[in-house]
């Protein structure tokens, strides 16, 4: 389905090539049929949210960013660049149709569970972009995913609306998150739609392609979670952690 998605997205002419690089690479294979993880559905709806939103479908795109918002807090971060986009081109009503769209799914469905959210709110990526600070003093710290995020937010307010520039926005923020933080692996998974449809239309990215699935290798040998290595073998292989203690060898080396 994402495969679908990017391929609405871009130029016909791109389009193969996104589907090969999007369906035949090794992060897209681990992550989603070797992990099995979650994070693919937020990752869908946010994606579909951007197509709606290049289709001037506005309540459905904020519907759509709703549903990824509902299944996981990472999304929050992208609706500041879809309101701006919105606000600059002085398109006041379809903004307040976004933000209904937007706001229905997680008025229907957290609320009812809001004490729980705020008492395991200060966990996973919450935890990981207010950590990161520059202290200056005992008591005062400045920190530095706010500080960027701020202007790359000033920056997609002073450049042109599309749809494009917009994705641009989540892959770069997706990236800062990852670059200040020990992230979980399965967090790749949130860049790898819009990486795809930047590489299909500027192969030159491929090149970034090695050093990422190095430093991505390293990050799953470094993470001590068995079930991100040989972990992913044990419905086949019940006993694969009793062989020769491999994984712990790993973990040890690193």
């Amino acid at each position: 389905l994402i495969g679908v998605l990017i391929a609405k997205l871009i130029e016909e002419k791109f389009r193969k090539k996104a589907l090969i690089i999007w369906l035949f690479n090794p992060l897209t294979i681990y992550l989603i049929y070797g992990l099995s993880n979650f994070d693919i559905l937020p990752t869908a709806f946010s994606l579909l949210a951007l197509v709606f939103f290049k289709k001037e479908g506005y309540f459905y795109s904020g519907l759509s960013l709703g549903v990824a918002l509902s299944l996981k807090l990472y999304p929050l971060l992208f609706l500041p660049f879809f309101i701006t986009a919105l606000l600059r081109a002085k398109m006041f009503r379809q903004t307040v149709n976004f933000l209904l769209g937007c706001t229905l799914i997680p008025a229907v469905f957290l609320l009812p569970l809001l004490n729980d959210f705020l008492n395991n709110a200060d966990s996973g990526l919450l935890t990981t972009i207010l950590s990161s600070k520059i202290n200056l003093s005992q008591s005062l710290s400045i920190p530095i995913f706010f500080i960027f995020y701020g202007v790359i937010l000033v920056i997609s307010i002073i450049t042109k609306r599309s749809w494009e520039f917009l994705a641009f926005y989540i892959l770069s923020i997706v990236l800062l998150v990852l670059s200040i933080s020990h992230f979980h692996p399965q967090w790749f998974l949130w860049l790898l739609p819009f990486f795809v449809i930047f590489a299909s239309q500027r192969l030159r990215l491929l090149i970034f392609c090695l050093p990422i699935l190095g430093s991505f290798i390293f990050s799953v040998l470094a993470f001590e979670d068995r079930f991100l290595s040989l972990g992913i073998f044990s419905p086949i292989i019940a006993n694969i952690y009793e062989a020769g203690r491999l994984e712990q060898t790993i973990f040890t080396k690193i």
